[in-house]
C-alpha cells in the first residue's frame, strides 16, 4: 500500500515509452529527432554569440505568455484509478497517494520551467541583460503562476460545455495578464509582488479539494483519466498517427458548404472532397495546425537557414500524414462515381491541396518578418474570406 503510487507511476512511464517506441522507430528518430536535437543544440551555441534582433522588439513579460500557456496544460494530477472506489477509498494510504500525485505535478513544472530557463538564458542575460537573481525570481514567480493556473483549471468543473469553456477562457486571460503585471513588477519594483501571495487561497483550496475526494470521487478518476491520456493522445497527434476519420451528421467545419474550386475535372473535384473531410476530423486539425504554427514560428525566432530545414520537415510530415488520411478516404465507395480504381492510385492533387494552407501561412509569416502590418492586413483579408465557406452553410446543395 505504501508503494502504490510508485508502482502507479512506474507504470505509467512504462505506458509512456511503449506509445513513444512505437511511434519513433529507428527511421524517425534517425531522419528526424537527431536532425532536431542537433539543431536545437547549434542555435542554443549560436545564442551565446548573437542575440536575436526579435529580442528588443518582444519585451520579457510577452515572452513569458507562451511559457505560461505551455506549462500550464492540463491539471493537479491524483493517480486515483475506479477501482479505488471499492476496496481503497476508507484506506488512509490512499490519501498519501494522492498528495504524492500533487507533488509529482509540482516538481514537473518545476523541471521543465528549469529546462525552458538554461535554454532561453542566453537571452536572458544577454538579451534582456537580467542578473542571476532575477533570472531566478523569473523561475520561482513563472512557476508560482503556472502552479495557479493549473490548480484554477482544476477547481473549474460545469456540467455544460458551453460554461467550461467561458470559465476556462475567463481564467486564462486574467493569470496571463496577472503574470505579465507580475514580471514587470519583478524587474522595476518587486516589493509589489507580496500581492500576489493572495492567490495561494486558489492553491490551498485546491489541495483541500483533492484531498476531499470522497465527495466527488468518480469526477476526480474522470480527470485524473484525462490527464493521464494527455500523454499518448499528443504523441499520436504529434507523430502524424491519427485515428481514421469519423464522419458526423453536422460537422463544424464545411458544413454542406459551397464548392470551392470551380472546375469539373475529376481530379480536383476529390481533391476538394479529400480535403473537406481532412480537415473535418479534430484530430487532422490539431496536428495540422500543430505543425503549420510552430514550423512558421521558426521564421521569427531561428536564422535563415534552420527556418528553411524546419518548414521542409514541416511540409514533409504534413504531405507524409496526409497520406495516411488518403488511404482511407480512396476506398470509399463515392469515389467510384467519378472515376476507377486504377486512376485514383495515381492521384497526387489531393495531398498537394492539404498543403496550400500551409504555404500560405508561409508566405504570410515571411512577409510579417519584414512588414507586420501588411501581414496582419493578409490575415484579416483571408479570415473574412473564408468564414463564409468554412463555417456557414449555403444555401445550394453542397458536397
Amino acid at each position: 500500500m505504501r508503494n502504490l503510487f510508485y508502482q502507479r507511476l512506474l507504470y505509467e512511464w512504462r505506458q509512456k515509452w511503449r506509445v513513444l517506441r512505437s511511434v519513433v522507430d529507428w527511421t524517425i528518430a534517425l531522419y528526424f529527432v537527431v536532425p532536431v536535437l542537433v539543431f536545437v543544440g547549434i542555435y542554443h551555441a549560436s545564442l551565446w554569440d548573437q542575440t536575436p534582433t526579435w529580442v528588443h522588439t518582444i519585451p520579457l513579460p510577452i515572452l513569458c505568455v507562451p511559457v505560461l500557456s505551455l506549462l500550464s496544460l492540463g491539471g493537479v494530477r491524483s493517480f486515483l484509478e475506479a477501482a479505488d472506489s471499492l476496496f481503497l477509498i476508507q484506506s488512509p494510504h490512499l490519501q498519501s497517494v494522492v498528495k504524492k500525485g500533487i507533488g509529482y505535478t509540482f516538481l514537473t513544472v518545476g523541471i521543465w520551467m528549469t529546462v525552458l530557463t538554461l535554454y532561453g538564458l542566453p537571452l536572458l542575460q544577454n538579451g534582456y541583460e537580467l542578473s542571476v537573481q532575477q533570472v531566478v525570481g523569473v523561475w520561482f514567480f513563472m512557476v508560482y503562476m503556472v502552479i495557479v493556473q493549473r490548480c484554477l483549471q482544476d477547481l473549474i468543473y460545469s456540467d455544460l460545455w458551453w460554461e467550461r469553456l467561458l470559465y476556462g477562457f475567463v481564467t486564462r486571460v486574467v493569470i496571463i495578464l496577472l503574470t505579465s503585471g507580475g514580471v514587470w513588477l519583478l524587474l522595476h519594483k518587486p516589493v509589489f509582488l507580496l500581492f500576489y501571495s493572495i492567490l495561494l487561497i486558489i492553491i490551498w483550496r485546491c489541495l483541500q479539494l483533492k484531498l476531499r475526494y470522497r465527495f466527488a470521487f468518480l469526477r476526480e478518476v474522470e480527470r485524473e483519466q484525462k490527464e493521464a491520456m494527455k500523454w499518448t493522445s499528443t504523441v499520436m497527434i504529434g507523430g502524424g498517427h491519427v485515428p481514421k476519420p469519423v464522419e458526423t451528421k453536422k460537422p463544424r467545419i464545411f458544413p454542406q458548404s459551397k464548392r470551392l474550386l470551380k472546375t469539373r475535372k475529376k481530379e480536383w473535384v476529390i481533391a476538394e472532397l479529400f480535403c473537406k473531410e481532412y480537415v473535418r476530423t479534430d484530430t487532422n486539425r490539431q496536428f495540422y495546425f500543430m505543425t503549420m504554427s510552430y514550423s512558421a514560428l521558426s521564421l521569427w525566432i531561428t536564422p535563415w537557414w534552420i527556418a528553411s530545414i524546419i518548414i521542409a520537415f514541416a511540409s514533409f510530415a504534413l504531405f507524409k500524414q496526409s497520406g495516411e488520411q488518403w488511404k482511407v478516404f480512396k476506398d470509399k465507395p463515392i469515389i467510384r462515381l467519378y472515376c476507377a480504381e486504377g486512376e485514383v492510385l495515381l492521384m497526387g492533387e489531393p495531398r498537394l491541396l492539404v498543403l496550400v494552407p500551409a504555404l500560405m501561412l508561409y508566405m504570410i509569416a515571411i512577409v510579417a518578418v519584414a512588414y507586420i502590418w501588411v501581414a496582419l492586413a493578409l490575415v484579416i483579408l483571408l479570415v473574412v474570406l473564408c468564414i463564409p465557406y468554412v463555417f456557414f452553410a449555403s444555401k445550394q446543395k453542397g458536397n
